[in-house]
């Protein structure tokens, strides 16, 4: 069994808490990233489930073995663990050869020197990287050197591997590149993957659910599909992309459709009825996307608006408007290759299927 399971976990630097009270379960076989911005606790908590952490309070298990119970004063130290870990800085010895950086972690384990050859081969080729297995580490490009770090990582077919935003270091079309691989090796190996990243791309890409974090704390825990299209709070839907943001009233409910009341608006609009759904007269806040906003276009499901044309930039293959909608700011990314003048007045189309209903901020 490689699952893992946290329970009640903090941890503190000093006075300041950097992961407050979580509670988290990752399944047998599963890849799942911890997602969210610079110190909200993500890589801490990883740390901790490697044992290079302290929690200061708090359980850790895996495959059902106790890892750390802070209470009872009982640590399991990281080298017994039977955990693989790769770091953002992939953390390769400069002077060994790509083999000999692979071959480290069995030397340390005391694997049978005849053994040794045929476990590195295989990890090498399952990252590709066969073929370079004699030159320097310092000889290698950016992404063959994440792949020798995650060859090190699962040359012991470790239970469970941790990913520390490997990732962050590479360019853009090599991040691509790295994502596809990443995923085929998963697919490959199905060992158990927490996965430290501030990318949502990458967590929408590479996870089987996604656990997204601030301050210390788990705002949501879903599948990819969950998190993006149903945001639990206005924090994660800015956070997953989601820029238009509309405060509204319930007036009531029609079936699985929620109609409400958006400010200042001459008309109501309709939208999927959220699982808690808000009694009438609620106050409530619409989310949009700006790419699902629609310029000039009719005959589709959903309501339109009149709008204002406040400012425009072409932005590659889109061009980006800023729109005033009866004192609502708006941001709209349409197909409209020049630029609208402004002050123009453009006819904003709200897809029904993409309008996400959420709490009012408190």
């Amino acid at each position: 069994m490689s699952d893992i399971k946290v329970e009640s976990l903090t941890c503190r630097y000093g006075r300041s808490v950097a992961v407050d009270n979580i509670d988290l379960a990752v399944r047998e076989g599963e890849f799942l990233s911890l997602l969210g911005p610079s110190g909200c606790g993500k890589t801490t908590t990883l740390r901790c489930i490697a044992g290079l952490e302290s929690p200061a309070a708090g359980r850790i298990s895996i495959g059902g073995q106790l890892m750390a119970e802070v209470e009872q004063g009982f640590v399991v130290p990281p080298n017994k663990r039977a955990l693989g870990m790769v770091f953002q800085s992939y953390a390769l010895w400069p002077h060994m050869s790509v083999f000999a950086n692979v071959a480290y972690p069995l030397k340390m384990r005391s694997t049978p020197r005849d053994q040794i050859p045929t476990k590195v081969r295989k990890a090498l080729q399952l990252v590709g990287m066969a073929e370079l297995e004699q030159r320097g580490t310092s000889e290698l490009s950016g992404g063959q050197q994440q792949r020798v770090a995650l060859a090190r990582a699962l040359v012991a077919e470790p239970s469970v591997l941790l990913l520390d935003e490997p990732l962050s270091n590479l360019d853009s079309s090599l991040r691509t590149h790295m994502r596809r691989e990443l995923r085929r090796i998963h697919r490959e190996i199905r060992t158990t993957c927490v996965y430290v990243t501030h990318d949502q791309l990458e967590a929408a890409t590479l996870s089987d659910r996604i656990v997204v974090m601030r301050s210390g704390r788990i705002q949501q825990i879903g599948t990819p599909p969950e998190i993006f299209s149903t945001p639990a709070n206005q924090w994660v839907a800015e956070f997953v992309g989601y820029d238009n943001f509309i405060p509204a009233t319930v007036t009531n409910r029609e079936g699985n459709l929620l109609i409400v009341q958006p400010r200042n608006w001459p008309m109501t609009v309709a939208a999927r009825a959220p699982a808690q759904c808000p009694p009438a007269g609620a106050g409530v806040t619409l989310a949009i996307r700006s790419s699902a906003l629609a310029l000039n276009r009719s005959g589709v499901e959903g309501r339109s608006l009149q709008a204002r044309v406040v400012d425009s930039m072409f932005v590659g293959d889109l061009t980006e408007f800023v729109l005033d909608a009866h004192g609502s700011r708006l941001i709209a990314r349409a197909p409209e290759r020049a630029p609208t003048a402004d002050g123009a007045t453009v006819s904003v189309h709200l897809p029904l299927d993409q309008i996400v209903v959420l709490p009012a901020p408190q």
